[in-house]
This record gives C-alpha cells, structure tokens and sequence, in this order.
C-alpha cells in the first residue's frame, strides 16, 4: 500500500528532502548547476548504449560546461520505488512507465511540469494523444522518452508458405479477432507451425490479454467514490477468455507449451515456429538475437472486436523529482533536448540522430521510413528525424504500412491502479486454460475478479 509506506516514513521524508535539497544544491563550490540522471546504463548494459550515453555526455560536456551530470545506475523499479522516493534518494530525472504516472503524482514525488513545458515551446510540440496521458488534475507531469504502440506482427515466410499474401507478396493481414483465428487455422493446415503464439507467463500473458479482452469490450477497472472496482466479471470478459480456450483446444493453432514468456514468444516467432504475436515494432531481437530475414518481419494494425482496435501503448517517461529547483530543470531539459528526445533541434542534436540511426543500421537492427509514433509533431526534429530514417531505411516499407496507417486503433494505456497484480492472475487463468480442456471459463472468470478485488484492489489506496 503506496499511502502506508509513506505514512511509515513520513518524518524521514520531511528531514531526507530537506537534505536532498542540500544536497542536490542550484550549484557546487565551483558554480556549475549539478543534476542526476537515472537510469543510466551501468554495469551488464549493451556496449552501445553506454556509447550512446558517453557520446551524448560529451556533448552535453561542452555545450554546457556550466552544467554537471552526475550518473545513477539505478532502474526505476515498481517495488523499490515508494521507499527510494520516501527517503529522499531520487535522482532529479528518473524514468518510470506510463502506468506509474498516477501513483507517482498522487505521492507527491513528482514536479509539476506545465508551466516550463508551454514557455519552452514543448507543450505545442507535444502529441496530444499523449498529453491526455501525462495530465492529472489539469497538469503536466511527465515528458515520453519512448513511446510505442502494440500491433500484431506476421511471419511472411510462414504466411507465403500458407498462400496468405497479396499480389506483392505482402501478407493478407487479419482484420478481427475472428479473422486471425480463421488465419491461425490455415496457416497450421499448410505449415504444420503455429499459427499464433500467445504468452502466459511473467505477467507479459496477463499484459497482452487485457489488450485482446478491450477489443472483446471488457472494461478492466472502475472507480467508484474513493473505491476502484474490478469491473470484468462480465459476458465479455468470458467472451474473450472463450476465445483463448477455443484457439488452444478448438482450432489447435497455438505452440504446445502452455507457459510461454515474451522471450520464447519471440524465438518461436522469429525461427518460423509460430506465424503471428503481439509484439512492439520493429523489434530487433527478432532479427538481431534469432538471425530471422529482416525482410520477413511484418507488422499491421491489433486485430479488432465489439470494443474495436484496442492497442496498449507502452514506453518510458521522463519525469523530474519535486525538491528539483527551477535551475536544474531547466539544466535537465537541456540534457532531454541534446539526447534529441525533446522537440527542440540543434546541430549537435542532428549530430547525434544521425550517428544513432547510422549505428542502428550498420547493428543490423530495423530502420523504417516513420518513427513508430511522433512524440512530438509540428517540429523541426520529426522532419530531421523521418529524412534521416529514409537515409537509413533498410527494409520495404510496405511490411509496416498497414501498422503506421493507425487507421481506426484506439490507443489506451494498461490498466491503473494495480496492473501487474491484474497481470499475475490473468497469466494464471491462460495457464490453466491452457492446460486442463475440462475449465469452467465462468467460474474462472468469477474468481479472478474476486481475487483482484479482494487481494488487490480492497488494499489499494491512492
């Protein structure tokens, strides 16, 4: 319970601001502005995102010799994170997910971003689909660093072994629900490999399946007064479970292991042992971890139901620790805008773009003609950044257009509050549809919403 654990350290979080604010002074001895950044790649990170850092550090170094950065290794971590920022030992920038948004804002650890944002031309920048996201209580409280959009990814080697591709050897991509299971069972016809692979182990079955059961119209959570309600107990939500039961035992399309981590999910894909799968685009671990043709990685727009095309959107944000004074922040926008994650476009920053996506490139790794979503529209840097990614643009982007089209998707963020204890108890409902023929699907579905509840969300505090 986020509100007891700070009630439980309530006076160190007075005295331990109070000291961070020494601490993390306006300036050290010699006049330079000091912030630190989290997240930074430590020890185990790739080769070349600790380059990336030292090269953007560099820049920062001698574009702004007034301003030091001072590096945290730490990740953001969900259960560590109340009692880090309770003691006072957040960084000034530290990266949560888009489901943290709320609790963090609500917790008081957090810096209203809104007034800096509009004078320093980001706010207009900003895509609005986002801001809606990053706003509580009418204000701004976190900038994207990532930002990606769930779609449904084909094997075309599987899907022109099947006969499932258009005149220009595209796949025929599934439009429902009910045209991918249709997909799936052609494909297990005439390849003998899975049609669909479905995770249903680390939490990642439970955080794909709320994705498929909002396209089924279910409605995860509701809140009621001061109460959060677990709201799925409902013919759709049995609807969508059914669904799963049906591609497992009925139709016989999906792998035979019943507990399948994204890890295996994206093996299975990417060794044409499995034809379609939720994933992120253009994931590099298929091709760069399995060896898979780059050319036969495909990505369209998340099959719909009665609720429509619901697609998760997912990433990383940026946000600021509250005792940050108006002086680092302005240093820590800075260091956003020379990373070239703001909307701002400088010469060292069109520097970096290029170096980054030439790198990505000579990696092996995907380049597309168009950023997997614009954080920013209207600006300079998405220009820069769409003339460079042609420049670079190593597949046909005809394997993507259907996705970019993002024609009718609606884009929703994960389930709040409580996600991963949802996604706990979803993985173990698929689990055991996946491993007893003989489930009573409404009784599951009874007893995983009691479960939230009960264990969950009774305990759950704002």
């Amino acid at each position: 319970m986020l509100k007891k654990i700070v009630s439980i350290f309530l006076a160190l979080t007075i005295a331990a601001a109070c000291f961070a604010g020494c601490t993390k002074s306006r300036e050290n001895s010699d006049g330079k502005v000091s912030i630190k950044i989290g997240s930074w790649p430590g020890e185990g990170s790739l080769e070349s995102t600790i380059e990336k850092y030292e090269n953007r550090l560099a820049t920062m170094n001698k574009v702004y010799p007034n301003i030091e950065i001072l590096k945290d290794t730490t990740a953001f971590d969900v259960k560590s994170f109340a009692i880090k920022a309770s003691s006072g030992q957040l960084p000034n920038l530290y990266t949560p997910h888009y489901t943290e948004v709320a609790k963090i804002v609500n917790s008081g650890y957090a810096k209203d971003l809104t007034d800096f944002l509009e004078k320093n031309g980001y706010l207009k920048n900003l895509n609005p689909a986002l801001t809606e996201l990053l706003t509580i209580d009418g204000k701004i409280w976190a900038v994207p660093e990532t930002c990606s959009v769930q779609g449904l990814s084909c094997n075309k080697a599987l899907f022109k072994e099947a006969g499932l591709v258009d005149e220009n050897g595209i796949p025929i991509f599934p439009k429902t629900y009910e045209e991918l299971a249709q997909t799936a069972v052609k494909i297990k016809e005439k390849t003998g490999k899975a049609g669909i692979v479905i995770c249903s182990n680390k939490n990642q079955g439970g955080w794909y399946f709320t994705m498929l059961a909002m396209g089924f119209g279910v409605n995860f959570v509701e809140k009621k007064g001061d109460k959060y309600v677990a709201a799925f107990n409902t013919p759709e939500f049995v609807e969508a479970l059914q669904y799963i039961y049906d591609l497992k035992w009925k139709y016989d399309v999906l792998p035979e292991n019943g507990f399948i981590d994204r890890t295996e999910q994206r093996k299975l894909f990417a060794t044409n042992q499995a034809a379609m799968t939720f994933d992120y685009p253009p994931c590099d671990p298929y091709v760069v971890k399995y060896g898979m043709n780059m050319d036969d990685v495909c990505f369209c727009r998340i099959p719909g139901g009665k609720g429509g095309r619901v697609a998760l959107i997912g990433g990383v944000l940026y946000m600021v620790s509250p005792e940050t004074t108006d002086e680092q922040l302005d240093a820590i926008f800075k260091w956003i805008d020379i990373s070239g994650q703001g909307p701002h476009l400088t010469e060292e920053v069109e520097k970096s773009l290029e170096e980054e996506y030439a790198s990505t490139a000579a990696e092996g790794r995907i380049v597309t003609s168009n950023n997997m979503m614009d954080i920013w529209v209207n600006s300079d840097i998405v220009k820069k950044q769409k003339e460079l990614r042609s420049k670079y643009n190593n597949v046909n982007d005809a394997n993507f257009e259907d996705y970019f089209s993002f024609e009718d998707v609606i884009i929703k963020p994960e389930v709040s509050p409580c996600a991963q204890q949802l996604y706990t108890i979803l993985d173990g409902g698929i689990q055991e549809i996946f491993t007893n023929k003989n489930v009573d699907i409404e009784k599951l579905a009874k007893d995983m919403c009691n479960d939230f509840q009960v264990n969950h969300l009774d305990k759950w505090e704002d």
